[in-house]
């Protein structure tokens, strides 16, 4: 982390603040993010609406990818649905694509930059929080999101459970209807300006939280069996990011 920081500093004044440069510097994580929300936020291009298309786009790639897997586990690696899949997929990559190019280069994307340069920051617990309420794996002890990191498509699968993961459906022991999964992708919609989408679009691009009253890469969950050498429990039983990010 402090490598990536020091390479940030050493990026032409005209990207980044004085009062920022001195925030990369004292490896200040929660501070630096903050102060760069509070650039973002006043920024005469409306930011939140473009990043709020970017993790629509995101989730929709989780589901064709979980839906892909659970494809494969009943009828092969060959099947036709499979192909169909990974062609959704391929042309949902490169949506993702235009959405993230539609951002512009500032504040916003270093910090998401900063943020994901974590492998699972997606286990920020407001996101592991929103899983559990959604019925997702993170309300069990299975470990499909954790696992998750291991096991997608490309980096951009690594997530949270959606209406298409089989583990899920298994639990419940019945598939939704149709109307019944656009009742819940309504529901839960990330487009639409509401406290809910812009709780998650925090967390998700920056790691932060409302209260923002720690280090957001202090907050990152891990499970006991993950194996990973770059992180230690502290005492408050969240995981702090060391070595290797």
């Amino acid at each position: 982390m402090a490598s990536q920081l020091h390479e940030l500093s050493e990026r032409p004044p005209r990207y980044i603040t004085k009062e920022e440069a001195a925030l990369i510097n004292s490896e200040n994580i929660d501070d630096l993010q903050i102060y760069r929300a509070s650039l973002w936020a006043r920024e005469k291009i409306e930011i939140i609406p473009l990043a709020r298309e970017l993790l629509a786009v995101e989730y929709e790639l989780l589901s064709i990818d979980q839906r892909l897997a659970a494809k494969i586990a009943k009828y092969g690696p060959r099947t036709t649905l499979a192909g169909q899949k990974r062609s959704q997929h391929w042309c949902k990559e490169r949506e993702w694509y235009a959405k993230m190019a539609a951002i512009p280069d500032g504040p916003f994307l270093r910090g998401m930059d900063l943020w994901r340069s974590t492998p699972k920051w997606y286990m920020h617990p407001v996101l592991v929080q929103d899983c559990a309420g959604r019925g997702g794996c993170c309300g069990r002890k299975c470990g499909c999101c954790l696992r998750r990191h291991d096991s997608s498509v490309t980096k951009l699968t690594a997530g949270h459970c959606t209406l298409e993961c089989s583990c899920c459906e298994q639990v419940r022991d019945f598939e939704l209807t149709s109307s019944q999964k656009k009742d819940m992708k309504e529901l839960f919609d990330l487009r639409v300006d509401t406290w809910y989408s812009y709780r998650i679009l925090l967390a998700s691009s920056q790691g932060l939280t409302f209260e923002d009253l720690v280090e957001p890469l202090d907050l990152v969950e891990e499970g006991s069996d993950t194996g990973t050498e770059a992180t230690e429990v502290t005492e408050g039983g969240y995981v702090s990011v060391s070595g290797k990010v």
